[in-house]
């Protein structure tokens, strides 16, 4: 089953849409990424300005909410990567959207010059038709005239 040009071209808009979104959603988790990079990094720079060996609770606190922070970064990264690839297969799935309608609308396009070809031939032909019954009148005529002229002899003679 072949689609209609016209579902071709609502799964590339739908493809398209899908694609934006996807881009928009990886955008995010990367300005995410770095935010926690950057509350990681802050973190790790007021955990390393304490001096003392003896760890306080407010240094105990910092070190909580560093890991936290790492461990949010990962999370962050995977599903950077997640996006990524479902970026990629939307990309991909776009293309092959666009080239599927680009073949249709080569196909149609062969179409219709086949169909204004048929067209033509067809008018070419009714023309051709129309001038060989005037020539077949003319035909006919001129024989009847003979036939008359050789008539109006044969009565003369």
């Amino acid at each position: 089953k072949t689609a209609r040009p016209e579902d071709v071209s609502a799964r590339v808009r739908t493809l398209k849409s899908a694609l934006a979104e996807k881009t928009a959603a990886l955008a995010k988790a990367e300005r995410d990424a770095l935010h926690l990079a950057r509350v990681a990094d802050q973190t790790a720079a007021l955990s390393s300005g304490a001096s003392s060996e003896k760890m306080t609770p407010n240094e105990d606190a910092v070190r909580v909410a560093r890991l936290a922070a790492a461990e949010a970064a990962e999370d962050a990264a995977a599903k950077i990567t997640e996006a990524a690839e479902k970026l990629l297969d939307a990309k991909k799935k776009a293309a092959h959207a666009e080239e599927a309608a680009r073949l249709k609308d080569d196909e149609l396009a062969g179409v219709r010059a086949e169909l204004e070809e048929a067209y033509a031939r067809a008018a070419d032909s009714r023309r051709a038709e129309k001038e060989a019954k005037e020539a077949a009148a003319a035909a006919a005529f001129c024989a009847a005239a003979g036939l008359i002229a050789a008539m109006r002899r044969e009565d003369v003679n």
